[in-house]
């Protein structure tokens, strides 16, 4: 006998594609498995169809706003940036959390949605994600973990961790690792 889950509206992620570069397929399947929302930018439409997904929202750029796609597809116009006009669209529908596939992640583009929404970012083999102060999680001995802060005066204490060079730092063991800081939110980068 099967299973079969019920999805509501807006329980999974929503998925915004500005651009696939190295992503790989096998980590697009497991975003694509709750079948949720898809953002796509104008850029990756075709590469996005071509691989049979189900477009929702195409985001033009604002200097091409004839854009035209199929009927049941829907097109917001973007007046600064894809990522911007899709993550106010998400924010103002009530969406708790999406998930961003890039393939230039820059901090500063992030932090004015980090406190409404939550968000991950994968960039090509990378997985990144804003953390509070007090955060643990869970790895494996060795696994290296990167650490972006807003900036450089903040204050982080580890626990678990190493560092193995300015901002990267590996698990010592089997188990959780912590941070402590000063400051809003840092970004963990892990590979996928």
């Amino acid at each position: 006998m099967s299973s079969h889950h019920i999805v509501r509206e807006k329980q999974e992620p929503a998925l915004v594609i500005i651009n696939l570069g190295d992503f790989e397929e096998e980590h697009l399947g497991q975003l694509l498995e709750w079948t949720p929302m898809i953002f796509v930018a104008k850029e990756m439409v075709d590469k996005v169809a071509s691989l049979g997904i189900k477009i929702e929202i195409v985001l033009p750029s604002k200097t091409k706003n004839d854009f035209t796609f199929q009927e049941h597809v829907k097109v917001l116009n973007v007046e600064e940036t894809s990522l911007k006009t899709a993550m106010s669209y998400l924010i103002s529908e009530g969406f708790p959390s999406v998930n961003i596939i890039t393939n230039n992640f820059i901090v500063a583009d992030y932090l004015a949605f980090i406190s409404q929404i939550n968000l991950v970012v994968f960039e090509d083999n990378k997985k990144i994600y804003p953390v509070k102060s007090g955060f643990n999680k869970w790895k494996a001995e060795g696994e290296k973990i990167t650490i972006l802060k807003e900036n450089n005066t903040a204050e982080l204490k580890t626990i678990g961790l190493e560092i193995t060079e300015k901002d990267y730092y590996k698990t010592l063991n089997d188990g959780f690792f912590g941070l402590t800081f000063e400051g809003t939110y840092l970004f963990i980068v892990e590979e996928i």
